[in-house]
């Protein structure tokens, strides 16, 4: 066996001379620097497109008669984003639409900033969470200081804190995806009926955070139980799954508070579903019925109303090209231009490590970041909804994994360099990666890497540069303009006139205006027809990153 190809198994002591003292500690000041970090998005970022609706869906759900308004997204995540402004006394108003609910819940509690924080804040116990399984995940594995190194790379990587930062669902997924990760592989090597109930309850978790859990855990599952069965010739009893698979349907359904309802929620579905129940003769009662009394049926009407955004994607942005159907490289490019650079190095190199172990079946557990990493690429690849790196997020954290795998190998190998000298190496590239985040704070939502972001808005905009969330700054800029009227191109959600902004009215589309205009990059980037004359002036000013403030005469 080639020297390359061995397991590892340097301690943390053979790196540093050190016990688990020293890189705990750091890890801790890096968490307290991180939520510093982070506190400076709270007050500066106004509501991005989604969060009015998370707030509003999760008030729904913890205002009589509980249900989600729009079950495109599982309560967990929405939840958590409501539960701090529900404590505060807001509530859900019967509306048909959930951003109207987050926008009057933010604007009738009478301390808009302080409800927003709130509900911002019910991400961060989710963040905390991802961080440690990333951290213990990699010690497992590796080590102390790898994983030390695993969690400083994910701790400050920018799209990490943006989507830590704000009141959507992204963050609640990805520390329930590890979870579940982390248990079904605990399973399949101790296999106890306790670790089954843990991997269930981690899936049903995840499932109940994005209905991108279903995909997502169910084809990791299926490769970690495949690479366990031809590594050690195994798999697990069939009485064990289905127990996990029993665990995970109750999570589920608790999540959705053990509620039953109809598949069928309009007319015309109620009179498809009749008519199929027909062709059963005397059974039709019966299936009616069952059909009218399915557990957790909003998770199953979201699943379904997943699968037509799939059939009929959004509208996509990229390369300054508009187009309505995803690009098989989307999520490939995207991850270079949103992702530091010595996070890159590392993340690229262990990926090459660990494709190079698990070929020769020397590393069992490697098959988890990369099941991680690979399996949510693409599956999202696939779906054709290509809105923004936030979709596999999740892949960052086995990025960091395997950035550690990557630390530990360099300080093993044999070579003529120096350990003092890879040392160095390695400090002054997490240095670069912790600087890329506090110059980046609190624009973490718009950040590119150095070697993107000279063309980050030709690149893509939406989620992963303008999600309107510059509302707020600019209120501020404006006010130092001698601004009288301005015509607005917002792309958001949230009720303008909660920011204090002079008189203004809506930029109609096509039609060249006068006077002082204000417009989001997105509006300008993906509406060339309606906003593209704008291109021909120079902006008198930016609001934070993403609005152009212009003065025609």
């Amino acid at each position: 066996m080639q020297e390359a190809d061995r397991p590892l198994t340097l301690t943390s002591k053979a790196i540093s001379g050190a016990g688990p003292i020293v890189p705990r500690a750091i890890l801790f000041i890096a968490v307290a620097v991180s939520l510093v970090l982070m506190a400076s998005v709270y007050r500066n970022l106004s509501p991005t497109w989604d969060e009015p609706s998370h707030i509003g869906n999760g008030l729904a759900w913890l205002t009589p008669p509980h249900h989600l308004i729009d079950p495109v997204d599982p309560p967990v995540g929405r939840v958590s984003a409501a539960v701090g402004p529900w404590l505060s006394g807001a509530r859900a108003l019967d509306l048909p639409n959930p951003y109207d609910v987050g926008n009057i819940a933010l604007r009738e509690s009478g301390h808009y900033w302080r409800t927003l924080t709130l509900a911002r804040l019910g991400i961060l116990p989710w963040y905390l969470l991802a961080v440690y399984l990333v951290w213990s995940m990699t010690k497992r594995w590796l080590g102390e200081w790898p994983a030390l190194a695993a969690a400083l790379l994910f701790l400050f990587c920018p799209p990490v804190l943006a989507n830590a930062t704000i009141a959507t669902t992204e963050m609640p997924f990805m520390a329930a995806f590890l979870l579940a990760i982390d248990r079904i592989w605990r399973a399949l090597q101790e296999p106890e009926w306790r670790n089954y109930a843990w991997a269930g309850f981690g899936v049903g978790l995840a499932c109940g955070a994005k209905l991108s859990g279903v995909p997502f855990c169910l084809l990791c599952a299926l490769v970690m139980v495949a690479w366990h069965g031809w590594t050690k010739r195994k798999l697990p009893r069939i009485s064990a799954v289905a127990f996990a698979a029993l665990i995970m349907f109750l999570t589920i359904w608790g999540i959705y508070r053990f509620q039953v309802g109809p598949l069928a929620t309009n007319p015309a579905s109620h009179i498809h579903v009749q008519r199929l129940a027909a062709k059963t003769g005397p059974l039709a009662p019966v299936v009616m019925g069952a059909v009218d009394h399915i557990p957790a049926y909003q998770f199953i009407q979201g699943i379904r109303v997943a699968r037509g955004f799939t059939k009929h994607p959004p509208q996509g942005y990229l390369f300054g090209e508009v187009y309505t159907h995803g690009r098989w490289y989307f999520f490939f490019f995207m991850l270079l231009a949103k992702t530091p650079i010595p996070l890159l190095i590392f993340g690229l190199a262990g990926l090459w490590l660990a494709l190079r172990r698990g070929m020769a079946r020397t590393d069992p557990f490697v098959i988890v970041p990369l099941a991680g990493f690979f399996v949510p690429m693409l599956v999202a690849t696939v779906s054709h909804v290509h809105l923004g790196i936030r979709h596999v997020l999740v892949v960052y954290a086995f990025l960091a994994m395997l950035s550690g795998l990557a630390v530990q190998r360099l300080y093993a190998m044999r070579s003529g360099v120096s350990t003092s000298f890879r040392a160095g190496a390695v400090g002054l590239l997490m240095a670069a990666n912790v600087l890329a985040c506090v110059v980046a704070a609190p624009d973490f939502l718009a950040w590119y890497n150095e070697a993107a972001a000279p063309w980050a808005t030709l690149i893509h905009v939406d989620s992963d540069y303008d999600w309107g969330q510059d509302l707020e700054r600019l209120s501020r800029t404006l006010e130092t303009l001698p601004v009288k009227h301005i015509w607005i191109s917002y792309s958001g959600s949230v009720e303008l006139n909660q920011f204090h902004l002079p008189p203004w009215e809506p930029l109609p589309a096509g039609i060249p205006e006068k006077g002082w205009i204000a417009i989001s990059e997105t509006n300008l980037r993906t509406q060339p027809q309606a906003f593209g004359w704008l291109k021909s002036y120079q902006p008198v000013a930016i609001a934070g990153k993403t609005i152009r403030i212009y003065h025609i005469e």
